[in-house]
């Protein structure tokens, strides 16, 4: 098909069915593409609360996601790792994880000066998990979270 007739094509798509072939064209990284898709989108003038609001409110969300991911990943393996009778130290690679999560939670969270109870409360992660005892590179796993989650956070 000619530039031209594509455009046209493009043109008569709604916003949900450009999303649809802007996403398949990022996945193939197909950039023309990708700019002629997003040049077909129409153009609109928001009113909006402050970006720096914006962002910092969507980051605690997103933090909570990724925090309820690695969370129950973490703990899923541990514990299926626990019920075959697998490895200990396999088991406590996974427990000191949850540790170093737990504390670079903590440190994120009172940096931002949020609370870290409405943090686990979005991400549906458990109050009453007995205290995990820290692994041998727990200072160097906190640090990795802590990196990750402020970056997250925004």
């Amino acid at each position: 098909m000619k530039p031209a007739q594509i455009n046209k094509l493009y043109a008569k798509l709604t916003p949900q069915e450009l999303a649809v072939l802007a996403f398949e064209a990022s996945v193939k990284n197909d950039i023309a593409d990708m700019d002629t898709i997003v040049s077909a989108v129409a153009r609109h003038e928001y009113r909006m609360p402050d970006i720096e609001y914006m962002r910092r409110s969507q980051g605690f969300v997103y933090l909570a996601w990724f925090y309820r991911g690695e969370y129950w990943k973490n703990l899923a393996t541990g514990y299926a790792i626990c019920l075959t009778g697998s490895s200990d130290k396999l088991a406590d690679k996974f427990a000191a994880r949850l540790a170093a999560m737990d504390e670079a939670l903590n440190q994120v969270c009172n940096t931002l000066n949020v609370d870290v109870g409405a943090v686990r409360k979005v991400a549906e992660c458990l109050d009453d998990i007995e205290p995990i005892p820290q692994g041998e590179n727990h200072a160097e796993l906190v640090k990795h979270y802590v990196d990750l989650f402020s970056k997250i956070a925004g």
